[in-house]
C-alpha cells in the first residue's frame, strides 16, 4: 500500500518549528540557579548632563602656528585637581586633553593614551607644543578623578590643520598621509 505525502511549504515548517520551540518554553519552573553577569556602574547625576565644548581650535581651522592652544567651556561639572581632590563622583573630576589618537571612553577603565598623546588638568586650556603641519584631531573627555570616563562619556573633538613647520614624520616605508 502507498501512503500519501504531506507536503509543507517553507512557511508552514517554520510556523510549526516556531510553535515547538514556543511550547517547550512555558511555564515550568527552573531548578537551575539563575546568574547575571556584574555590571560596573558610575554614580549619575540627578540634575542637568555636563558639557564640554571646545572652542579653540575651530573645526577645520587653519593655524600659522605649531603650538596650539585648545581651550574649552565646560558646564554642569565641577572641575578638581585629583591631587587636591581625589573624591571619584559623577558631578566632579577634571579633563583628557587628545592628541591624534582614538579616545578611550571604557567605563572603569582609565581613559589614557601613551605618553606625550594626553594631557590630563583641570584647567580649560592646554598647548600643544611642536605640532607638526598638517591636520590634527585635538579632543577632550570629562573624566573622574580616578581618570575613568564618566557614563555616559563626554568626549568631543575637533579636526584643525597646522600650516607651518616640518609636516609629521611617518615610519620608514610609510606611505605617508
Amino acid at each position: 500500500m502507498v501512503k500519501p505525502m504531506l507536503w509543507l511549504s517553507a512557511g508552514s515548517l517554520s510556523l510549526i518549528l516556531v510553535a515547538g520551540i514556543l511550547a517547550g518554553c512555558g511555564g515550568g519552573t527552573s531548578t537551575e540557579p539563575t546568574t547575571t553577569s556584574p555590571t560596573t556602574t558610575s554614580p549619575t547625576t540627578t540634575g542637568p548632563q555636563p558639557t564640554i565644548k571646545i572652542v579653540n581650535p575651530e573645526q577645520a581651522g587653519v593655524y600659522d602656528t605649531k603650538n596650539i592652544e585648545v581651550r574649552v567651556e565646560v558646564t554642569n561639572f565641577t572641575l578638581v585637581s585629583p591631587a587636591d581632590d581625589p573624591t571619584v563622583a559623577a558631578d566632579k573630576g577634571h579633563i583628557h586633553y587628545y592628541l591624534d589618537v582614538d579616545i578611550p571612553a571604557t567605563v572603569g577603565k582609565p581613559a589614557v593614551t601613551p605618553t606625550g598623546t594626553y594631557k590630563a588638568t583641570h584647567e580649560t586650556s592646554v598647548v600643544w607644543e611642536n605640532v607638526p603641519r598638517g591636520e590634527h584631531a585635538f579632543g577632550v573627555q570629562l573624566v573622574r578623578s580616578d581618570h575613568t570616563p564618566l557614563s555616559p562619556p563626554f568626549i568631543t573633538r575637533v579636526y584643525a590643520w597646522v600650516a607651518v613647520g616640518e609636516p609629521a614624520k611617518t615610519p620608514s616605508g610609510g606611505a605617508g598621509y
